[in-house]
């Protein structure tokens, strides 16, 4: 039972800040590069660092198993080609911002090398 003021403003709000909420998710992949800087092995969680210019946002992503020795290998290099789905959320607002990225492929600029190269 909600016995102040201040519980029953603070129940309100975030009732009122959970409805308007909604998760709105790009089914289509997304290509862009970027740098993989931290990675755990037991969850398949990581962050990213994707530059802007000279500004740098890091955005949380998730990944399978199929990409974990990938992602140890593009921890060393400089950056990284990645096909993902984004995940992002409105706010009461109406900013998008970006919630979690899901990673299907990662090339390294060597991989696109050796592709490209005729055996």
């Amino acid at each position: 039972m909600l016995t102040s003021c201040k519980q029953m403003a603070l129940y309100t709000a975030r009732t009122i800040f959970t409805h308007f909420k909604k998760t709105i998710t790009d089914y289509g992949p997304v290509e862009f590069e970027c740098k993989v800087y931290l990675f755990d092995v037991k969850t398949l969680n990581g962050r990213l660092e994707c530059f802007d210019g000279e500004n740098s946002v890091t955005i949380p992503f998730i990944t399978g198993v199929n990409l974990v020795e990938a992602c140890i290998d593009a921890m060393k290099a400089e950056t990284v080609h990645v096909i993902a789905i984004i995940n992002t959320d409105e706010n009461i607002t109406g900013k998008i911002m970006i919630k979690k990225i899901r990673l299907l492929d990662i090339k390294t600029m060597s991989d696109s090398i050796t592709k490209k190269m005729p055996a």
